[in-house]
């Protein structure tokens, strides 16, 4: 088509209102020329024209309802604008094109979550794992559904998991030691505070004054001052917690402080 060739050179001359009346003539003409729509849609976005970028590529999907890249783009827009509902119905279309796409399971679960729907969001999850791809970002998600229903049990054995597929990642190692701690078992905590300062030099004081004090529970006072020394200095920490703890270590070891 003529018009709608002229329509993109002028698009890419930054020529928007030109385009757009060389776009609505073709749709004028042909209602479903569903790029015609796309191609509005896309200039409506550049002029933040959000309303009528919406409209725009509902009608590119309405031309064409398995027209992919009409769903990707009105979904984008609806959840940059929160309008769930549509990007919920868009994801829908979206998974009936492409069954097998792990991100539209993810990204649905999301706004699931979002929606205080978990057992919708856990449900896309599940799918998302069945598929069979190691994702830790699903395992993550999942992990945190469970947290918040309180299933202990099935929120570590998901953290773990994604920990086998990436297991330098310190978030993970951190919120593993830090739920140990808590839980008074400081054998598990100490190993993943440890690990987890071992691959990130700069770990965070919480990390720190966990694995200080797991140490110190074990009596392995000269593996424990470095740590400390580390919040004094590096962390700045004033605590009398952490500085009563040093003290306690520097004379168990016999390295007292000037």
């Amino acid at each position: 088509n003529y018009t709608f060739e002229q329509g993109q050179k002028k698009t890419e001359l930054k020529q928007y209102d030109e385009a757009l009346s060389d776009f609505q003539f073709v749709v004028k003409k042909d209602p479903y020329y569903y790029e015609a729509y796309f191609e509005m849609g896309k200039i409506y976005l550049k002029k933040k024209d959000t309303k009528s970028a919406l409209k725009a590529f509902h009608d590119a999907i309405i031309a064409n309802s398995n027209y992919t890249d009409a769903y990707i783009a009105h979904l984008n827009l609806s959840v940059s604008e929160k309008k769930y509902s549509e990007a919920l119905n868009d994801l829908k279309n979206l998974i009936r094109l492409k069954p097998n796409e792990i991100k539209y399971y993810e990204q649905r679960a999301h706004i699931y979550s979002t929606l205080s729907k978990p057992k919708n969001a856990l449900q896309d999850l599940n799918k998302a794992i069945d598929l069979g791809i190691q994702n830790t970002k699903t395992y993550l998600a999942r992990a945190e559904l469970y947290k918040t229903q309180k299933k202990d049990d099935l929120y570590l054995n998901d953290l773990k998991k994604a920990l086998t597929i990436t297991p330098s990642d310190y978030s993970i190692l951190n919120t593993l030691g830090n739920y140990y701690f808590t839980h008074d078992n400081i054998k598990d905590a100490s190993s993943y505070l440890q690990k987890a300062d071992n691959i990130n030099p700069n770990a965070d004081k919480r990390c720190l004054q966990e694995l200080a004090t797991c140490l110190i529970k074990q009596k392995k006072y000269k593996t424990a001052l470095p740590f400390l020394t580390k919040l004094t200095t590096k962390h700045k920490d004033r605590s009398s917690e952490t500085w009563l703890n040093k003290g306690l270590c520097e004379r168990e070891t016999g390295n007292l402080s000037a």
